[in-house]
């Protein structure tokens, strides 16, 4: 998000990172960068893509989780995307206008369908009882034939090439890594 919003971000001198050595990774200690203030004004004004889809089909995939497959109404193909890609949700309020609040809840999901498949968007919620009312407003207002919009697709989780990959996830942290398995046996990586 934080070169979406300034793209002209770059560090001071690369040559003078300063990292402390972890057992896994290495970890940043601290990181000058400088950027074009400019940036901020664009990014206000900048126009967001958006597109109004329905939600085709509804599948409870697992306790607490529910899949949803978004296709253009009229059938046509979606933007393209690369494994690791996630769209904005805009799911409305069913209190809208009750307490002042009539924005959208917007929340980020990742997109897990094959990113071949131009004619659909699969998408996996899990419900956050204790969370602030995003993934419950999906489970509880998106039905099959529900419209929704959506954002383009974004990507800050990209897969690199490799001659080898070991994917892990858990629970609803598979659908990034869906597309991601997808593509490197494709690219014929072990």
């Amino acid at each position: 998000m934080l070169f979406e919003r300034l793209p002209s971000l770059r560090p001071d001198d690369t040559d003078e990172l300063d990292f402390l050595r972890m057992a896994l990774l290495p970890v940043r200690r601290s990181l000058h960068v400088h950027w074009d203030v400019a940036d901020v004004e664009r990014s206000r004004t900048r126009t967001v893509r958006t597109l109004d889809l329905e939600v085709t089909e509804r599948t409870e995939a697992s306790d607490g989780v529910v899949a949803l497959a978004l296709s253009h109404p009229d059938g046509g193909d979606l933007p393209p995307w690369k494994a690791g890609a996630h769209i904005d949700v805009h799911v409305p309020r069913e209190d809208s206008g009750d307490d002042g609040e009539d924005e959208p809840w917007v929340r980020q999901y990742s997109l897990a369908s094959d990113p071949e498949d131009r004619t659909t968007y699969r998408i996996g919620v899990l419900r956050e009882e204790t969370g602030r009312g995003g993934s419950a407003a999906v489970h509880d207002a998106l039905t099959a034939g529900s419209r929704v919009t959506v954002s383009w697709p974004r990507n800050n989780f990209r897969l690199l090439p490799s001659p080898r990959y070991l994917f892990i996830a858990g629970g609803i942290g598979i659908t990034p890594i869906l597309p991601m398995i997808r593509e490197a046996e494709r690219a014929g990586a072990e």
